[in-house]
């Protein structure tokens, strides 16, 4: 947690495209809170004939085109094509400045990680594949991107989105509010139960991929000796048994993630099929317009709630053996260091 929170130092001097982020990030949540409103104005308003509310009709009045119920009707079907586009919008912007922010921040700290590795002893290089190096530089600085654009934003947006609905769902139906704030728990228990397993799974991935880039390195650079004893045969044999194991660690990878997909997804079926046995109920009962039972059902995506698996980026990969001619600086992993600016 330590070394993540040192990560966001990175964040800083790239201020302008974060706060692009984050005024994209509020409009998205005002115009996803939106996007269920237009059915419900069709569904009460204009197909079951109820008074809409005095402000409503006053601007439905002040637009151009025809009165009533017929200018209702326009101005919804047109509002579904408005917040469709503004949210399309709003989203290639978000997706741009994200793009940059992560970038900037991937390259500033693959550039610190860099300079910390040459001032590093000649020991420490002799003890390290070359390939295995390249991957660190390359590879592992990533995490930052998926720390702050992939994680902490989007929860930041999720928690947003989720305080707005909840407060526009009580006003409509306090107890159906009440039975989809239920469902949070076990959520929170499919993240406890997978994300270890998931976690350990891609950095286990991670470290056979850093192991074939080591391999195919090696080899290329001692191609002379390769060939004169002609070794062709058996390096090739190493990278397939290095790619099967890839392969195999991809696969398990894979399956942590769909049975973690799996539980939050019947997670969120059960309570949204509960969410609409109590608000049929409630119709029925004459409680709740079906109107107003449209925006309890709009639920946010949980896909924003798969844990983040890369962000400890392999560390035991990169750890020394603790032998006493290496001063003990050196003998800390790179990782552990390379947040921090030398």
């Amino acid at each position: 947690m330590r070394t993540q929170l040192r990560l966001l130092r990175y964040v800083r001097p790239h201020w302008r495209a974060l706060v692009t982020i984050l005024l994209t990030m509020g409009l998205a949540t005002g115009l996803e809170v939106l996007r269920p409103w237009p059915t419900k104005l069709l569904v009460d308003q204009v197909l079951g004939q109820q008074r809409p509310p005095a402000g409503l009709s006053r601007l439905v009045a002040a637009l151009p085109g025809p009165a009533g119920v017929a200018g209702l009707l326009l101005w919804v079907c047109a509002s579904v094509v408005v917040i469709f586009l503004a949210g399309s919008l709003v989203s290639m912007a978000n997706t741009s400045a994200s793009v940059r922010l992560g970038q900037r921040m991937v390259y500033d700290l693959g550039a610190d990680l860099f300079l910390h590795l040459q001032r590093l002893s000649l020991v420490f290089h002799s003890r390290r594949p070359v390939g295995d190096t390249v991957a660190r530089v390359t590879g592992d600085p990533y995490c930052v991107q998926l720390l702050v654009t992939g994680a902490l934003l989007p929860l930041l947006q999720s928690a947003v989105l989720l305080i707005t609905m909840f407060a526009i769902m009580w006003r409509l139906e306090p107890t159906i509010t009440l039975l989809s704030l239920g469902v949070a728990p076990f959520l929170m228990l499919a993240i406890r139960v997978f994300g270890e397993p998931m976690q350990n799974r891609n950095r286990e991935r991670r470290e056979l991929e850093v192991r074939m880039m080591s391999l195919v390195q090696q080899t290329l650079s001692a191609i002379p000796a390769v060939q004169a004893f002609t070794r062709e045969e058996l390096e090739h044999a190493r990278f397939r048994d290095c790619a099967d194991d890839t392969v195999a660690a991809y696969e398990r990878a894979i399956a942590a993630d769909m049975w973690f997909k799996l539980a939050v997804g019947l997670v969120t079926a059960v309570g949204t099929a509960a969410i609409m046995w109590l608000g049929a109920q409630y119709v029925l009962a004459g409680k709740m317009s079906v109107g107003s039972s449209i925006p309890s059902r709009i639920r946010p995506r949980p896909c924003s709630m798969r844990p983040r698996t890369r962000i400890g980026c392999s560390r035991s990969s990169t750890r020394l053996p603790t032998c006493g001619t290496c001063p003990r600086r050196e003998r800390r992993a790179c990782w552990d260091t390379c947040a921090t600016r030398t």
